[in-house]
């Protein structure tokens, strides 16, 4: 999460409700295995196309 809200210059609270609202979150807890082992760039890439799939608009 404040990887995610420093990326895009957000507070850590509007960060978490954005992942939250468009689906981040559950993709996070059904691939954290995975996403664990990678860098935090590739972790915040696959977040935010899961994000943007389910209706966010940040870029």
């Amino acid at each position: 999460i404040s990887e995610f809200s420093k990326r895009f210059n957000l507070g850590q609270k509007q960060a978490f409700n954005y992942i939250n609202r468009f689906k981040g979150m559950q993709f996070l807890r059904k691939h954290y295995q995975s996403l664990h082992t990678q860098s935090f760039d590739d972790a915040i890439d696959d977040i935010l196309t899961v994000c943007q799939h389910n209706g966010g608009k940040l870029k």
